[in-house]
């Protein structure tokens, strides 16, 4: 059932991939950041308490981090899917494992494995 974990961890990383647009358009209005549902994320049953947390992004920096839980499959609970964005606008996903059922298969092309 490898599949169903991918498409879980595919589907969080699709969710959380929208806010960055949203956290562009609050930088370029000079407005602060300081939760998902701020950006307009509603609640991802996949999401451990239905939305991902976000860092302030202070002078441009920051932070949108997704933990599974939830519906999610118990191979993913716990595992942390997270986009940075650097000073300069460009954003990175990073996915940190949570226990030993995270294979390297789940992580989406455009992230890392940390």
């Amino acid at each position: 059932q490898d599949y169903i974990a991918r498409s879980q961890v595919t589907r969080v990383y699709g969710e959380i991939s929208t806010l960055r647009t949203a956290v562009e358009d609050r930088l370029t209005q000079g407005a602060s950041i300081s939760n998902a549902s701020e950006l307009g994320f509603t609640n991802s049953n996949l999401v451990n308490s239905g939305k991902p947390t976000v860092t302030a992004f202070t002078n441009g920096v920051g932070t949108v981090t997704a933990t599974l839980g939830g519906n999610a499959t118990a191979a993913l609970t716990g595992t942390k899917i997270i986009l940075s964005r650097a000073t300069s606008g460009e954003w990175t996903c990073t996915i940190v494992p949570a226990g030993t059922g995270y294979k390297n298969k789940f992580t989406p092309a455009a992230c890392k494995k940390s």
